[in-house]
């Protein structure tokens, strides 16, 4: 028997499969969270953790509130009932800014301005965009 003949039937003599491993791996890497930051030795923590643990809340449920609410989208809006999932932090500020209304919810935690923003010492609208704020606020209520 020929082993050549095999070794060029396997799919890992394939350069289309060594390929699909290296993009795999390259997938794997982008959704795990870093565990040090890029130039140097101090420890990112997660901005859900450390809401919730300003908050003493528990972090699951934090968790689970922001993909309830807003689907883990930090820029998302719900204008009178409307959702409206913005693409980018300066669109969803444009909008907030054209919009005359107070009844929106904003960011990840879908926080309503009419209610909590006079309540909450947040200076605008804007300043719920950020998502560490918002968690913080969110995580707060």
């Amino acid at each position: 028997m020929n082993v050549g003949h095999w070794k060029s039937r396997l799919p890992c003599s394939s350069i289309w499969w060594l390929f699909a491993q290296f993009a795999g791996l390259l997938a794997l890497l982008a959704v795990l969270p870093p565990v040090v930051a890029w130039g140097g030795d101090k420890r990112v923590e997660s901005p859900y953790i450390v809401a919730a643990r300003n908050a003493d809340v528990p972090p699951d449920l934090l968790i689970a509130i922001a993909g309830a609410e807003s689907g883990y989208h930090p820029w998302a809006l719900n204008i009178k009932g409307r959702q409206v999932f913005c693409q980018s932090r300066q669109e969803a500020e444009s909008v907030l800014a054209t919009t005359p209304t107070d009844d929106i919810d904003i960011g990840l935690m879908q926080i309503n301005w009419r209610f909590w923003g006079p309540r909450s010492g947040v200076a605008s609208r804007g300043e719920l965009l950020d998502p560490h704020k918002n968690l913080e606020l969110g995580a707060a209520i």
